[in-house]
């Protein structure tokens, strides 16, 4: 299931002494300026692709909020990320307190926030909220409130890639692995995981993970979680394989006539390709055997090798996963 990052506020409208109460469904207005973004943190969003809807209820559970009628669309051009619903009249006294959060999702997945849900599309969610001052009555609007308050996509956090999903160095090289991000997320990373393990004592980890003179003790499979600095929000991110290989020195010999063996020293999920040409310029090399790597001494064998000068090289790719 995809979520958004919501970043909306609620104004409110004045007070009257009546048996209903009022708040402007809104997240732009004076002292309001808090768009929604798409899941790349990035995009805002626009038009009728996107619905907005209130859920009011007496107490903060989840399942006690019930749909307010009327959903919303956003605003299109410069207007994007931004939704303006108007008034909504609610069954709560003026000045009360209930319970709010806010839902939005893809359209195409239905007229509802559940029915999208179930359909597989965008959706996302706000935590649950009061309004600080109460609700309004049936006046004219006020000054909307000032105070913004964050939400977070849930239930799953947002999900960035790393600068590589995979890495095959040699022992005793040095190299790193960052987070692509968006340029306003202002992240803070709160701990790397290799195999699920954490690398980092906490609450902070670096933003970028150096390996200097790597080991074959690091091969692994990497990933970040955090949260962001600024407003509520979650993040991980996609997992980077890492494998480190020894170093490729070749003991090399003929066997018999025509065939020819490079030995060398393996690393696990490494596949090795030992290469022939006839001379160093202008043919292309030929692949003439293939093993993988097993992390012990591994043989790689030219059968019926040709007669004369030739050269040979062995390379080493990761291998793909299943």
């Amino acid at each position: 299931m995809k979520t958004f990052t919501l970043s909306i506020a609620v104004g409110l409208l004045a007070a009257s002494a009546i048996a209903q109460g009022t708040v402007n469904f809104a997240n732009i207005g004076v002292g309001l300026n808090a768009p929604v973004f798409d899941i790349d943190w990035t995009t805002k969003l626009s038009g009728n692709a996107f619905l907005a809807q209130l859920y009011v209820g007496t107490s903060a559970s989840e399942s006690s909020l019930i749909a307010v009628p009327g959903s919303t669309p956003f605003l299109t051009g410069g207007g994007a990320g931004y939704f303006s619903g108007g008034t909504k009249t609610l069954f709560f006294p003026s000045g009360s307190r209930p319970f709010f959060q806010v839902r939005v999702w893809e359209a195409a997945g239905g007229g509802t926030y559940e029915a999208a849900l179930a359909a597989g599309k965008k959706a996302g969610k706000s935590s649950v909220f009061q309004i600080g001052v109460g609700l309004g009555g049936l006046g004219p609007p006020p000054t909307p409130s000032a105070t913004l308050i964050g939400f977070t996509g849930i239930p799953e956090p947002a999900r960035f890639s790393l600068t590589a999903w995979k890495v095959l160095q040699v022992e005793g090289s040095s190299f790193e692995l960052g987070i692509n991000w968006p340029a306003q997320y202002a992240p803070i990373v709160e701990n790397w995981y290799k195999d699920g393990e954490t690398l980092f004592p906490g609450p902070v980890a670096p933003e970028v993970l150096q390996f200097q003179n790597a080991t074959r003790a690091q091969s692994g499979v990497y990933m970040a979680k955090g949260h962001r600095a600024l407003m509520p929000g979650r993040f991980e991110t996609e997992s980077a394989k890492v494998v480190i290989i020894p170093r490729i020195v070749l003991a090399v010999s003929r066997r018999g006539e025509g065939n020819f063996a490079a030995e060398l020293d393996s690393g696990s999920d490494a596949l090795y390709a030992l290469q022939y040409k006839p001379g160093l310029a202008g043919s292309a090399w030929t692949t003439v055997a293939t093993v993988t790597g097993n992390g012990s001494r591994i043989t790689l064998l030219h059968t019926n090798a040709l007669s004369g000068q030739g050269f040979y090289r062995v390379e080493a790719s990761l291998l793909e996963p299943q």
